[in-house]
């Protein structure tokens, strides 16, 4: 809103005096900043801490000096008040009050805490004022003359409680209010606009200074006072009597009392435009700083025009904050309680004065001001409408959606949604409207979160867990969770949720991965827990002035968030192990209420917590993929058992005992579902939340670089999402010289973008080509690697939907180019998260049993890089790791705000790819962390920082060890695998969600995905935590019967082919796994089967006997078994026996082709050169297919030849041998005779 439209009534003089003061402060400050920017140039170039903290002081010292010495210049302007040739004297003076005081908030602007709060909050309300051309030379002049020794420091700001004898502050106040009205409103507005601040309510304030006015009915507090002058104070008097004023703060009453008369919002407008000086020589300064660095020249009145715009949309903005602030304070309970009662429960405890009848008052209120300012605006100008030029002139701001557009891609219409809300000026009552609607989106927000965090309070119900929550889910449609995330609090929330999600993981990975009894339960005497109270904590340390309630609100909305909407957090449960330190069942409850939501992700919660013989049985241990080997001995079960036990203490490598298989049974327990939150799932989830954000060349083909910066502003999960569903186009990767010369021209552009910003060490100044053509010649052999292991296993080049590869060369480019994607997802998440590289090992996935963090733990210690207490390392270096991850998210938090300066400050800039220049942060580097850790201003109760500069100096010297570990050898090889290998949500912690468009998605993407996550809690897991029971009892019935096993996969696969599909990424490979334990579990040792089992007689000859306690009465299978077991499997397509898609058609015939056909490729033995023979085969469509199964795991021809032959070829031999014998005693016989 512009300050000057809302004091229309003042006319246009009034209006162009502060103009032309606003001018003159301008010049002012440019010549302040210009003095003042060679000395901080040097502090910031300083690299000692204690140098530049020495520097710092002196430098603030010299401003406060100046301040305290300003009183007397101030006394001296007082006695040319009433001289006429004095006035320029004066106009001088002032100026100087003006500057010093400017220059000493210009000091705070830098970061610098002055040491007193009530001091730093009388300077930068003065400040703003005085920016903003509130201040007559007279005003200012007046204020320092009578209270320069409490606004330079010289004496303590004390305002006395009633009763207690007045301090000299208050006298000096009172002084000035009665001798100067003018000077004594401004102080007295200060105080009461900050009265937080001076530890006073605002009420207080107002009674103590403000002249008592006998005014009719003056505090709205009895009604026998006098009736009220119109209808409208009439029902705010009986509103606030009856139900607002006992729920309320102060401040809050006198902001619904705007929303009750068109002429109360209209000044508590202007009062805001009024205040907020200091807001706008923020923007004015961000401004001229955003178009310094992208080289643009603007007019000083075209720079006005701007700060206007930007000024009214942070008053919009801030009344948005005043209505958040309402309904937190309206549903207060939802904070002040554990949630362990829904919300319908806690909003009708009260059902005439609780929240809901207030809602219905407020709502009232807001629609009645909404039709009285309609009518005034469509009235138009007349003596019966005097509001009308003030309501015409203030434009607000508010959201909208861009229109959807429908592209031409190849042809056909291709519609597209235009992801990124603009601000758009709005009439008063339109913003009036859409404050309506974002407090019931607010309201709804709150709902569904606090109702997540109540759920999993809750043991699961008889439809299972996630199906009772996917039901509160359908309430949350895809324009919610963008609105969730366009509200006020929305980057608050974002920011929360990301530090949540990292400082989660710290806890975990602090005690190796393993599950804490009250790791989730509340604090004793508090509302959340140990972990949310810290991040609590951090975040009134970043956001010291806002109120608690808001932070509060803001943290539990993102546990919310990471429990029932994006799941992270039941995802990390999962993925931590429900044992103690030594590896022993934790049998005391855990998680939020035990594991009854985790098990859907890990079915190993049960049998790792109970570890009995039928909950954790030995053929878990067995290897998922089979050998192919014609021997088997079910006892390397037992072995293998005991190698994965002893992990947990000694790491995988189990010391003296030999290595682990790569994958047991155990191993893919873990995410065997594959379900989880949206991020999680991936696919058409991400794909359609940000393919508006695809930048498309004139011919409809994707624009690859500039897409990638698009991608790249938004986060990790962005650019996941485009390397793993190959955006960039097959053609791009595999693009030659020969053949595409242009596409190999942008990929290497491509590369060049992201080498120089995570690849390379150095200064990128210092970048050179050299540089990238090493590194990609270093790739391009690993390429040739593997395209030449791709035609050796599979005989072919690559093909997929639409693209097939011709050549070599073209196969080594795309391998080439596929090892670059992956490598950077680990580069990347080392330049803007590095910890997480410690957060997600754990002491047992590794060889040694010594996990990352473990390793980075011990060397900071043996370097002594803390100043701890002995015996409290390990604590302290948990808390240094988390800030490090504050850090990280505060980059985060950065990028984020310089992409959305970009996009608000440039109107040419309407797509993210515009605003991705070398200005915006990438790396969080040393300088880095220091200027983020230095933002944060939030103070103990003594005073100190929270963040202390010894504590950001533990944090530099963390990250760099850290940085020293993620050397280019390892991110390119373990840190890339690690990530491959990491099957759940992985960078959400740094992807800006209110970037992306999930109203793309549809209308019920979180609850489908819940949905989904319901079907394979319900459907799927259950008979694999059972499986253990069912395979005994089918292998003891005497039937010989594995129809309950065939009827289970059924059932298991039409649940994942609602949720997954069919073919490799689908069902197949599930079934896969569950037949191969099944087989294992029932196959007969090799050495019982020669002779009808004659050498197995008196032995265990299976896993079966083994929990049978005989091989006698027991099921154990043959080749003839296993094959017959393939066989029920292909008849019901539950794998298929000939590895093809039966549905492949051909594009350019419509007809059926029976698979297509690809060109056979061989190596030459002696040259060791690739070369296409004449002959062609079927492409494979399937991975995993009866024939896979039936050669790893004793099914196929050779192993039932096999098992003939040991049972046949025995017999044969001892009937030669038996007529050998035969035929010598007979002649021997004949001798004799």
């Amino acid at each position: 809103m512009n300050p000057g439209d809302a004091e229309a009534a003042n006319g246009k003089t009034q209006k162009n005096m502060e103009q032309q003061a606003r001018e003159a402060v301008d010049v002012l400050i440019k010549q302040i900043q210009a003095d003042m920017a060679s000395e901080w140039v040097k502090i910031e170039q300083e690299r000692n801490p204690e140098e530049q903290a020495k520097m710092k002081e002196d430098f603030k010292k010299k401003a406060l000096d100046k301040l305290k010495n300003t009183q007397q210049q101030a006394h001296e302007a007082t006695s040319y008040f009433d001289k006429a040739d004095k006035q320029d004297e004066l106009k001088e003076k002032a100026k100087e009050v003006k500057k010093t005081i400017l220059e000493v908030n210009e000091v705070i602007n830098k970061g610098i805490d002055i040491g007193d709060k009530k001091v730093q909050t009388m300077v930068q309300k003065l400040a703003g004022d005085i920016a903003n051309g509130r201040l007559s030379d007279a005003t200012i002049v007046s204020i320092e003359d009578r209270l320069g020794k409490w606004i330079g420091g010289g004496e303590p700001i004390i305002i006395s409680s009633e009763g207690q004898e007045e301090s000299s502050f208050d006298k000096a106040v009172k002084s000035l209010v009665n001798d100067i009205p003018e000077a004594g409103k401004e102080v007295v507005d200060i105080l009461k606009n900050n009265s937080t601040d001076f530890g006073k309510t605002q009420d207080e304030i107002k009674a103590k200074y403000e002249p008592k006015v006998q005014a009719q009915d003056q505090d709205n507090e009895q009604f026998d006072r006098g009736r009220p002058k119109d209808f409208d104070e009439q029902v705010w008097i009986e509103d606030k009597g009856q139900y607002l004023g006992r729920r309320f703060t102060g401040e809050q009453l006198k902001f619904l009392e705007t929303l009750y008369t068109p002429e109360k919002f209209i000044n508590h407008i202007a009062e805001l435009a009024n205040k907020n000086g200091v807001k706008r020589l923020e923007i004015t300064n961000k401004l001229k700083d955003y178009y310094q660095r992208s080289n643009q020249v603007k007019s000083e009145a075209e720079l006005n025009m701007e700060v206007d715009k930007q000024f009214r949309i942070s008053i919009s903005n801030e009344i948005g904050l005043e209505m958040g602030a309402v309904v937190n304070q309206l549903f207060l309970e939802l904070q002040q309680k554990t949630p362990d009662k829904f919300y319908d429960e806690i909003v009708k405890e009260d059902i005439f004065h609780g929240p809901e009848p207030i809602k219905h008052k407020i709502q009232a209120a807001i629609n009645k001001l909404y039709t009285r300012l309609t009518e005034i605006e469509k009235a138009g100008d007349s003596e019966d409408n005097p509001l009308y030029d003030l309501v015409k002139n203030i434009k607000l701001f508010q959201f909208a959606e861009q229109h959807n557009v429908i592209d031409e891609f190849d042809g056909k219409p291709n519609p597209r949604l235009k992801p990124l809300p603009y601000p758009k000026e709005v009439k008063l009552s339109e913003f009036l409207l859409n404050l309506n609607v974002n407090m019931d989106h607010t309201i709804h927000k709150m709902e569904f979160l606090h109702n997540v965090r109540a759920m999993f309070n809750h043991p699961p119900g008889k439809e299972g867990f996630y199906s009772q929550l996917s039901h509160y889910a359908e309430s949350l449609k895809g324009t919610d969770i963008d609105e969730i995330m366009m509200l006020p609090d929305g980057p608050m929330t974002i920011q929360a949720y990301h530090l949540y999600d990292k400082m989660l993981e710290a806890d975990f990975a602090s005690i190796d991965w393993k599950h804490r009894t009250n790791q989730f339960t509340n604090e004793l005497e508090m509302v959340n827990t140990t972990l949310e109270n810290e991040v609590i904590a951090k975040m009134r340390a970043l956001y010291p002035d806002e109120p608690i309630e808001r932070i509060r609100h803001s943290v539990n909305s993102a546990v919310g968030m990471a429990r029932g909407m994006l799941l992270t957090e039941p995802e990390k449960s999962a993925y931590a192990d429900p044992v103690d330190v030594n590896g022993t069942g934790l049998f005391a409850s855990y998680g939020t209420n035990d594991a009854g939501a985790l098990t859907v992700f890990n079915p190993l919660h049960v049998g790792l917590r109970w570890q009995g013989e039928h909950l954790w049985p030995m053929f878990y241990f067995m290897p998922i993929g089979g050998d192919g080997k014609a021997t088997w001995d079910h006892n390397q079960m037992f072995k293998n058992m005991a190698r994965y036990m002893e992990s947990f203490k000694s790491g995988k490598g189990s010391v003296g005992r030999g290595d682990l298989p790569k994958k047991l049974f155990a191993d893919v327990l873990m995410d065997i579902g594959n379900v989880g939150g949206p991020a999680k799932r991936k696919g058409w989830r991400m794909k359609y939340s940000l393919e508006g954000h695809f930048v498309n060349d004139a011919d409809g083909t994707i624009n690859v670089p500039e897409t990638f910066k698009a991608m790249e502003a938004i986060g990790y999960e962005a650019i996941f999402n485009f390397i793993n569903t190959k955006q960039a186009g097959a053609d791009f990767l595999k693009a030659t010289n020969k053949t595409a010369p242009d596409q190999v021209k942008e990929r290497k552009d491509l590369f060049r973008y992201i080498f120089k910003r995570y690849f390379y060490d150095g200064d990128p100044k210092n970048f050179t080509e050299a540089d990238l053509n090493n590194y990609l010649a270093k790739l391009g052999k690993m390429g040739e690697a593997k395209a030449l292991g791709h035609i050796k296993g599979e005989g072919s080049l690559s093909r997929g939907e639409g693209w097939e590869v011709k050549s070599f060369d073209e196969q080594v480019a795309l391998e080439t180019s596929n090892i670059f994607m992956e490598n950077l997802l680990a580069h990347y998440a080392a330049a803007k998260f590095p910890s997480k590289f410690l957060r997600m090992t754990r002491n047992r996935f590794t060889k040694d049993g010594k996990s990352r963090w473990q390793e980075i733990y011990e060397l900071a210690k043996e370097k002594n890089i803390f100043k701890t207490e002995v015996g409290k390392e390990r604590d302290t270096f948990n808390e240094v790791i988390k800030d490090l991850g504050f850090a990280e998210m505060l980059l985060r938090r950065e990028i984020s705000l310089q992409i959305r300066d970009g996009l608000r400050f440039d109107p040419k800039k309407l797509r993210l790819n515009d605003v991705m220049t070398d200005n915006v942060l990438y790396k969080l580097d040393e300088n880095t962390i220091r200027k983020l850790l230095l933002s944060v201003k939030g103070t103990n109760e003594n005073g100190t920082r929270v963040i202390t500069e010894e504590r950001i100096n533990e944090v530099v010297a963390l990250n760099k060890l850290i940085r020293a570990k993620l050397s280019n050898g390892f991110l390119d090889g373990k840190g890339a695998e690690e990530i491959r290998d990491y099957t759940f949500t992985f960078g959400l912690e740094d992807t800006d969600l209110s970037l992306m468009a999930f109203r793309g998605t549809g209308p019920r993407m979180i609850a489908r995905a819940l949905g989904d996550t319901g079907n394979i809690e319900t459907n799927v897991i259950p008979w694999i935590i059972e499986m253990p029971r069912l395979l005994n009892k089918i292998a003891v019935s005497g039937k010989n019967d594995f129809t309950p096993i065939i009827e289970y996969l059924q059932k298991a696969q039409s649940s994942i082919n609602q949720v997954h599909g069919t073919g490799d990424f689908g069902d197949f490979p599930y079934i896969y796994k569950i037949a191969s334990a099944v087989i294992q579990y029932f196959k007969k040792d090799t050495v019982a089967k020669p002779l009808f089992g004659l050498f197995g007689m008196g032995r265990k000859n299976s896993m079966a006997a083994e929990y049978a306690g005989r091989s006698g009465s027991v099921w154990e299978w043959d080749s003839r078994d296993i094959d017959n077991f393939c066989v029920a499997l292909e008849k019901y397509r539950l794998l298929p026996k000939n590895a093809y898609n039966l549905q492949q058609v051909s594009v350019e015939e419509g007809r059926y082709i029976g698979g297509e056909r690809e060109n056979i490729w061989i190596i030459n033995p002696i040259t060791k050169k690739p070369f296409k023979t004449p002959f062609t085969k079927r492409k494979i469509d399937y991975k995993y297919n009866s024939a896979k199964l039936r050669k790893e795991f004793g099914g196929d021809f050779k192993a039932m030849a096999f098992d003939l032959i040991n049972d046949i070829l025995p017999l044969a031999i001892m009937f030669v041998l038996w007529q050998y014998i035969k035929k010598s005693l007979e002649e021997s016989e004949g001798k004799k005779k």
